[in-house]
């Protein structure tokens, strides 16, 4: 299997995989100091960078922002192709619109740059506004509902079943919190978002037991949750799955971090022998309560 494949292959293309890339390039935009990654995840992200520039058409990339790309900001000349052609979420655009009211801050009046990123800021807020409007029409809590069966169904006929059993949740459970799921949360009342993830933390219990044939409550010693299938590809699934959870830290999100970083030993807080319950829930509370907190 290549990075190429990954991305490509219907069967097996990640949603959360264009929100994470958009939000990754923003974020190495000035970057005072190269972000922590596993050399892994670095190698993974570089080739999906080579991945995503094949999509763009010849010239494309250089149409209306010639003076971005005069100052080095290639990064900004891709955003505003991506967002121009990409479906992405309001958390996708949320953590765009962080970014770039820091990278104004620091841009010196009147230069260039600062033109470039109002343009850009301009168009995540009109995304925005949209989406919003969007959401509030519709039954959100149905489109919330609906996602996750989506998920859970692609999970539960095998979609993601190269990665190991903890892996296919924690994919499951990216896919919701960078979709539609995810939005519906954030902008429900406290009490509707927390019914639709106990109703998220009930489906995934359920069919990580399932993927290995015990009960929700049986405990196994953690490698029988964590050794991926064999299979063709495999680092490059171990590289993906720890891009994806570059955001997470051992001390803060064990389960999770033990989970994405498979090269590194697991967190001191991830239970040597524990069951679908212990970890899918560590993993929910961990993706829906820490992740959008920070």
């Amino acid at each position: 299997m290549t990075y190429s494949s990954l991305i490509e292959i219907p069967e097996e293309t990640l949603e959360c995989i264009n929100g994470k890339f958009v939000v990754d390039l923003a974020s190495d935009i000035d970057l005072r100091r190269e972000r922590h990654r596993h050399p892994q995840s670095n190698q993974f992200w570089v080739h999906l960078q080579a991945v995503f520039r094949q999509k763009l058409p010849a010239g494309q990339i250089l149409h209306g922002s010639e003076a971005a790309m005069n100052h080095g900001d290639a990064n900004l000349a891709w955003l505003q192709w991506f967002l121009s052609k990409m479906a992405l979420s309001q958390f996708t655009l949320a953590s765009l619109t962080a970014r770039i009211q820091v990278l104004r801050a620091s841009c010196p009046p009147g230069h260039e740059r600062e033109k470039h990123l109002l343009q850009l800021q301009t168009l995540v807020s009109q995304r925005q506004q949209r989406l919003a409007a969007q959401l509030e029409k519709s039954d959100s809590l149905n489109q919330a509902q609906v996602h996750c069966e989506q998920v859970f169904a692609r999970w539960r006929t095998g979609h993601y079943q190269r990665f190991s059993p903890a892996a296919r949740c924690y994919i499951a459970l990216e896919e919701l919190r960078w979709g539609m799921f995810g939005d519906v949360c954030r902008a429900q009342q406290a009490i509707h978002s927390h019914s639709l993830v106990e109703f998220v933390r009930e489906r995934a219990i359920a069919q990580l037991a399932c993927d290995i044939g015990a009960s929700a409550r049986t405990r196994h010693f953690y490698h029988q949750w964590l050794t991926f299938p064999p299979a063709t590809g495999m680092m490059d699934l171990k590289a993906l799955l720890s891009w994806l959870g570059d955001w997470c830290h051992g001390e803060y999100q064990p389960v999770t971090w033990s989970v994405t970083q498979s090269w590194q030993n697991i967190a001191l807080g991830m239970p040597r022998i524990c069951s679908a319950s212990r970890l899918a829930g560590s993993m929910v509370d961990e993706i829906f309560h820490l992740a959008d907190a920070d």
